[in-house]
């Protein structure tokens, strides 16, 4: 057993790491320097793990991982499992630098097996959990990562140990992101920042400021982005941190190319793609690609946005292959299966696909949203097919609806089902699924209308499957490979099970989109004056609750024709029809752009309900319609107030919304009461505070 004073030393130099390197140098060398004159074999094994953490501090990834190795020999002379768990996280870190996640997490779940249940383990386990976490967020599984990262919270509210919490809800804060709830995600980033700020971590604030240039630049926040992003480039940058330089300078890239940057966007990709070159940093440098060929294809340099999309297509396929892999591997518990154990596992995994697959048919054919079809459709065909490009086409009467998704773009169009120079309207006619194969001399596609790009060409196969509902034409799903791979028997089985499901879902879909035409027809003839166009009094009832209680901002307005009745005697009644309309023409363009409706409220009488305005914007809108109206120069020789047809209106804005809307309807008559007593062909407005 080795002297509780030597170990208190070596806890000690654990301590140290990374602060003071040279401190925790001097103390290796001593406890070194013991082990050896008194053989203790427990010491040895201890001081080879902090000689390996040292070299990994340094960046001396290789002889770290040969310190480990040598002290795994010695593994079994260490009789506190604190230190076996330590041994196999450093282990583990070793990995997980070198990117190989598979050999991490068989490691990281050693080391929490190895301090499971012992009161000493928190230190240990938060690190574990949170690298854990890390992988899962890498490999794009977010749930457990989440999971994962939970646990971290957990073991820090539990010990009071708050020094991980920063990095940890920034990190739930990109798995949110990732998962499109993005008002969570800000939460969770903005407490990351607050615990960074609060321990003044330069690295943490660092993160939390990258995440948050991710979730600016979502929201389409380009200005705010670029601030975030460039004051967590200048800390990575200062630290020579090349790995989060890289993934900074990605993210800077994309948002100059979403706002139109594409100088600035050329430049910063083209130092990152040097910066990261041949680091192994595979994420980054397919992130780079995908900006440049994205950016290419913007600039119209087709050449270069081609090179760059192939080069994405191979990264992309070797990553793919990588990151399955990783899935796959990092369920296997045990290091050493056979090959009847592995095929097993493969069968389970089909069986599975399978499972999911009909799950995701029946959901899908209980759906009657178009979308969420075609999204459906895309999530799963590439990941069953290995395909590159899919094209879903439906059928509506006489003309084919069709969209088109590569990798990294989409596209959409129309085709008229008799266009035999289409090859979308010529697979209509396929009866079962066909491949055809060996097509890049061939060229049977020539092109498909307006998707005549750089895209289509170098198709080498296809597969064409058949939507059929009671042997009727619904649609067709074509599957599109560049490479040389054909597809195969497995393929057809299962997008030929994945069409039964689209084929009852579309049939449903159009026979609910008909439904919804006829049911929104039929709306438009009960909510709508079938005079002017306008909304009626019905249409007023079924809105009025969406008024009521409103917080903000909301005016109504009142509008009368002057002298309404005496034009009808005098012109008749179909000119005073004519009227109507052409003043809920001018209407209905002013009210554009304002949040409002605008209804028929009696024969002469409009109403307008508009919210979130200010009273200097109703007062404009008011203006525009009767100055509107009076530059119609409708005649109207019987009018007290001018030879042309006028308006009077009377308008009331409550600035803090309102409750009962008939008691802002009664003010706005008020409001025009006042203004028909001052002449007529005028506003008058009112506030309420």
């Amino acid at each position: 057993m080795t002297d509780q004073g030597l170990i208190t030393k070596f806890n000690a130099a654990v301590a140290l790491l990374p602060i003071d390197v040279d401190q925790v140098t001097a103390i290796s060398d001593g406890l070194y320097k013991v082990a050896t004159q008194e053989h203790n074999q427990e010491l040895m094994a201890l001081v080879l793990m902090l000689r390996g953490n040292l070299r990994f501090v340094k960046g001396a990834y290789r002889d770290a991982s040969n310190d480990y190795h040598q002290c795994q020999k010695l593994l079994p002379y260490i009789k506190n499992t604190y230190y076996k768990g330590y041994y196999y996280k450093s282990v583990a870190d070793v990995y997980l630098k070198n990117d190989d996640y598979v050999l991490s997490l068989s490691n990281y779940h050693k080391a929490l097996e190895a301090i499971l249940g012992r009161e000493d383990r928190f230190n240990i386990a938060q690190k574990v959990n949170g690298n854990i976490g890390f992988i899962y967020m890498e490999i794009d599984v977010y749930d457990k990562a989440y999971h994962y990262y939970e646990k971290v919270i957990e073991l820090a509210e539990e010990t009071g140990d708050e020094k991980f919490l920063s990095i940890t809800y920034s990190k739930i804060g990109y798995c949110m992101l990732k998962t499109n709830q993005r008002r969570e995600a800000y939460n969770y980033i903005q407490l990351g920042r607050e615990f960074a700020d609060k321990y003044k971590s330069p690295f943490d604030q660092a993160y939390s400021k990258y995440i948050f240039g991710q979730l600016y630049g979502m929201t389409k926040d380009y200005g705010k982005a670029q601030q975030v992003l460039s004051e967590a480039l200048v800390y990575y940058t200062s630290e020579g941190n090349a790995f989060w330089q890289g993934r900074v300078m990605a993210d800077k890239g994309k948002v100059f190319l979403n706002e139109g940057a594409y100088v600035e966007a050329e430049d910063i990709l083209l130092r990152c793609q040097v910066l990261i070159m041949d680091k192994g940093y595979r994420s980054v440098e397919l992130m780079v690609v995908g900006l440049l060929a994205k950016l290419y294809e913007a600039k119209e340099l087709y050449k270069k946005s081609i090179h760059y999309y192939k080069h994405y297509t191979e990264l992309k396929e070797a990553l793919d292959r990588y990151w399955k892999s990783i899935q796959i591997e990092a369920l296997v518990t045990k290091n050493n299966i056979d090959e009847e154990h592995l095929a097993i596992k493969e069968l389970e995994h089909d069986k599975k696909i399978l499972q999911s697959l009909s799950t995701v048919g029946r959901h899908m054919s209980a759906s009657l949203e178009f979308n969420s079809i075609v999204d459906s459709i895309r999530d799963n065909i590439f990941d069953l097919t290995s395909g590159d490009l899919l094209i879903i086409s439906i059928k509506q009467g006489n003309q084919i609806k069709y969209k088109v998704f590569g990798h990294n773009y989409k596209d959409e169009g129309r085709v008229h089902c008799d266009d035999q120079g289409s090859p979308i309207a010529r697979f209509m006619q396929h009866n079962e699924i066909t491949i055809l194969e060996q097509l890049k001399d061939k060229q049977p596609i020539a092109t498909l209308k307006r998707l005549e790009d750089e895209h289509m060409k170098g198709l080498n196969s296809l597969m064409i499957t058949p939507l059929l509902n009671q042997s009727q034409h619904v649609g067709t799903i074509i599957v599109g490979r560049y490479g040389d791979v054909s597809f195969i028997k497995r393929d057809k089985e299962l997008v030929g099970l994945l069409s039964t499901y689209v084929s009852v879902a579309i049939q449903n879909w159009i026979q609910a989109d008909e439904l919804n035409k006829r049911n929104a027809q039929l709306k438009e003839l009960t909510e709508k004056d079938g005079l002017t166009g306008s909304y009626n009094r019905y249409a007023l009832a079924q809105h009025m609750e969406q008024f009521i209680n409103c917080k903000g901002k909301i005016s109504v307005v009142m509008i009368d024709i002057d002298y309404f009745k005496e034009y009808n005697d005098a012109y008749g009644h179909q000119a005073g029809d004519q009227v109507l309309k052409t003043i809920a023409g001018v209407i209905r363009s002013r009210i554009i752009g304002f949040d409002g409706k605008a209804y028929r409220y009696g024969g002469d009488e409009f109403m307008l309900i508009v919210s979130k305005r200010t009273q200097e914007d109703i007062k404009e809108l008011c203006e525009g319609i009767r100055t509107g109206v009076v530059r119609q120069h409708i005649t109207h020789k019987t009018s007290k107030v001018s030879n042309d047809v006028t308006l009077t209106i009377g308008a009331v804005t409550s600035i803090r919304g309102c409750q009962k809307l008939d008691d802002l309807i009664g003010m706005a008559d008020k409001a025009l009461y006042k203004a028909k007593g001052q002449g007529r062909n005028n506003t008058q407005q009112m506030t309420i505070e």
